[in-house]
């Protein structure tokens, strides 16, 4: 029957933290991260500046469509207003959630703050009728 080894090798370090056990590479030289960073960086650009043939073909190609130079324009704003929509709901989500809570401590102040007190403009036909009377 084969056994579990539990015991970690050399070059891993275990920490304990109170129940948990914590396995950890150790880290590699400074020198080593520096390079291997340039070197992905590098990849990196190399491959976009490869693609860059195929990003003009593909702009040439979508303007050579005969409305396009209209509706491409007209699709981005789309797409920035249906950015916005998140932040818009967020931000009245929070309005609302502002209003409850004024609405709550009234309730068990029983007293309207003078901000959210109606005031008679907003009772027109309550106006009109005490005017008429």
């Amino acid at each position: 029957m084969a056994t579990l080894d539990l015991q970690p090798d050399d070059n891993i370090r275990r920490t304990r933290i109170g129940v948990w056990d914590i396995y950890e590479y150790p880290q590699p030289e400074f020198l080593y991260q520096t390079i291997s960073s340039i070197r992905w960086r590098y990849t990196q650009i190399t491959e976009i500046a490869q693609t860059i043939p195929y990003i003009a073909r593909m702009f040439k190609d979508i303007f050579s469509i005969r409305r396009a130079r209209m509706l491409l324009p007209a699709f981005l704003a789309v797409e920035v207003l249906e950015s916005l929509l998140p932040a818009i709901s967020l931000w009245y989500s929070g309005k609302l959630l502002h209003l409850t809570q004024t609405v709550t401590r009234c309730m068990h102040s029983r007293r309207v703050p003078s901000q959210i007190r109606p005031t008679p403009h907003h009772y027109p036909l309550e106006n009109m009728r005490q005017a008429v009377l």
